[in-house]
């Protein structure tokens, strides 16, 4: 019995706890694995999620990259041309700025009237009948000069632009054409009325010679130079307007033209923009994939550090038992 009792006491002593800390080690071993594998589960299920959205942005930013960089491409075209267009526009406009003041000086009232007075003081100062009508003559005639000079210079003018909106129509869709020229024929027409009725009126010597530098004859052709002025007056209007029509609507064109170049290139500015924010999303998301293959590298050399503890704990309960 005693024998008996001994072998008892060495069981509960160490055979038991032996067997206890196999037992424990197995659940041990088993819940670690568990764990490892929904450890492992979670981080390639967040891999593959991270893998389909880059796949996502990146075929996203296949499209935008090529879309962006067909109408950057486009947009510098276009900017080119404009430029190009609006720089000729720049430089015409401005001769035609300085024609059109030119047009204006040619056609001023005060000039005019200070025409008339000069005429009217050689007729005082003219000592001879035929030095007061030649007075008279040569008023107009120099009359028909500056509305010759005068038509000169729009017909210039009409020319310059009719290039210019040539242009803007051939290279822009542009659908105003250029206005009509100026016409001078009805105050060529003005001044040969008026002429015509010098004429008749100091067409016969004998009546030069008997009306000459009387206070009726000067009245007689400051009436005839007043209308004159009135002409100008009408033809000085009639030039502004002519002016205002041909630049103004190559302005307006050229000023709408600039705007929505200039939007075009807001909103491609936007959309590179945007490419960019996309381009971070991608890096984002690599730094992600990376962090998550790193995280399943440290998992696997830990599950191996605990594989290998955990055979080293079983190495030992076999080489205790075997002792025992």
């Amino acid at each position: 019995d005693k024998s008996r009792l001994m072998a008892l006491e060495k069981a509960l002593s160490e055979e038991l706890p032996l067997t206890h800390s196999g037992l424990m080690q197995a659940d041990i071993k088993k819940d670690v694995a568990e764990l490892f594998m929904r450890i492992q589960g979670a981080l390639d299920g967040r891999r593959e999620n991270v893998i389909d959205e880059r796949k996502k942005l990146e075929s996203l930013r296949g499209k935008n990259r090529e879309m962006t960089e067909l109408s950057v491409i486009e947009s510098r075209n276009i900017r080119e041309a404009f430029d190009r267009v609006s720089d000729r526009f720049n430089k015409l406009q401005s001769v035609i700025t300085r024609q059109g003041r030119e047009l204006m000086n040619s056609l001023d009232v005060t000039a005019v009237r200070g025409q008339a007075e000069a005429t009217r003081q050689k007729m005082l100062a003219s000592a001879f009948s035929k030095g007061v009508v030649d007075a008279m003559r040569e008023h107009f005639k120099a009359e028909r000069h500056q509305l010759e000079h005068a038509r000169d210079l729009a017909d210039e003018i009409h020319t310059l632009a009719e290039s210019i909106y040539q242009r803007f129509i051939e290279e822009h869709g542009f659908k105003q054409s250029v206005p009509l020229p100026l016409s001078f024929d009805g105050h060529f027409r003005e001044i040969e009325r008026l002429e015509a009725k010098l004429n008749q009126r100091f067409g016969n010597t004998l009546r030069i010679i008997t009306q000459a530098k009387t206070a009726y004859t000067e009245k007689f052709f400051m009436a005839l130079a007043n209308q004159v002025v009135m002409m100008h007056e009408f033809a000085l209007d009639e030039a502004k307007a002519w002016m205002n029509a041909i630049l103004m609507p190559l302005e307006s064109e050229v000023r709408v033209r600039r705007m929505w170049l200039t939007r075009r290139e807001e909103d491609i500015g936007r959309a590179q923009g945007a490419s960019h924010i996309l381009e971070q999303g991608i890096t984002s998301l690599d730094n992600e994939e990376r962090v998550s293959i790193r995280q399943l590298g440290e998992l696997g050399e830990l599950r191996g550090k605990f594989g290998a503890a955990m055979n080293r704990e079983e190495l030992k309960i076999d080489q205790v038992e075997q002792k025992a």
